[in-house]
């Protein structure tokens, strides 16, 4: 048996823990010894409630420093680091798990890195995600996770944060001699993926969305897992979905392909992403969930009505 405790960076800008998020964390569940909740939200008591039936204790602390400075404040709050075999650090940019999270673990098991993710980018470096990341037995039986999480200040400038932390992270393991591994990796650019990865982009009611997305995977050496090879990411057992990739649509994806990727499994309720994207398009310059404009549609998937 595998002992595993979760630090959970939560933020909601209505002071909400969404549907979404309540789902993820009853599937993480099971799987945990422990699960320490930190949010940077305005959560009244009522709120607080939502979550603590879930987890072990939720936390709630000033919106400085992002996820790192909450999953710093988690860490510290696990009681006995050492008698876990992993420790993981997740949020909720995402939606999902889309799929069987036992498949997840069985994969995981394989990977036999010190640390692991969900999914590597290789952009910059080649670099654990930091939505869902994994530090194994080596790395806290050493004092390495504990003196990285001590090493952590909050940076107000979002993307020195992400190199100094994310990517820094991968290069501090590695250069201490252990592994880093992911479930979902495009190493040489994906190139063999890549073909489908079209394919998934391709939108027949617009072209001009299409030939974009199209360029950006021709020009990317190393691609974005959870940007325009998401589909493939899913297809290659990832039970993650960006919120930002459907919210924004930064990277031009094909969203109907998206949907049908997301609902194939028949596992996550769709409806849980209509209804947070409802909630926050009036507080932001985001677009119809989905529609033309951003996803090719020439009608709304039936479940999206619901």
């Amino acid at each position: 048996m595998t002992h595993r405790a979760l630090v959970y960076a939560h933020f909601d800008r209505h002071g909400i823990i969404d549907p979404h998020v309540l789902y993820a964390l009853t599937c993480y569940r099971q799987y945990f010894e422990a699960i320490i909740f930190v949010s940077t939200a305005d959560l009244n008591a009522e709120q607080q409630r939502r979550a603590a039936v879930l987890v072990d204790r939720v936390i709630v602390r000033e919106n400085v420093g992002y996820d790192f400075l909450s999953w710093r404040t988690g860490f510290e709050a696990i009681p006995q680091h050492g008698i876990y075999d992993e420790i993981v650090f997740a949020n909720d940019s995402c939606y999902g798990p889309m799929s069987d999270l036992a498949l997840f673990w069985t994969r995981a098991a394989a990977l036999r890195a010190d640390l692991w993710g969900a999914s590597l980018n290789r952009q910059i470096r080649p670099h654990v995600q930091s939505f869902f990341m994994v530090f194994g037995r080596a790395l806290i039986r050493s004092g390495f996770i504990r003196t990285f999480w001590h090493s952590v200040e909050p940076i107000p400038d979002k993307l020195q944060l992400i190199l100094r932390y994310e990517v820094g992270l991968s290069e501090r393991v590695e250069e201490a001699g252990f592994s880093i591994d992911a479930l979902v990796d495009f190493p040489a650019g994906g190139l063999d993926s890549r073909p489908r990865v079209i394919a998934d982009t391709v939108s027949l009611t617009d072209p001009a969305r299409s030939a974009a997305g199209l360029y950006s995977i021709g020009a990317e050496r190393f691609p974005n897992p959870m940007q325009n090879y998401c589909i493939e990411a899913l297809r290659r057992g990832l039970p993650f979905v960006k919120v930002e990739l459907i919210r924004d649509n930064y990277a031009r994806a094909n969203l109907a392909g998206l949907f049908a990727a997301m609902t194939k499994p028949r596992w996550y309720d769709v409806a849980l992403v209509r209804r947070h994207l409802a909630r926050l398009s009036p507080c932001g310059p985001f677009p119809p969930i989905p529609s033309r404009t951003n996803a090719g549609l020439t009608e709304l998937p039936a479940a999206w009505e619901q």
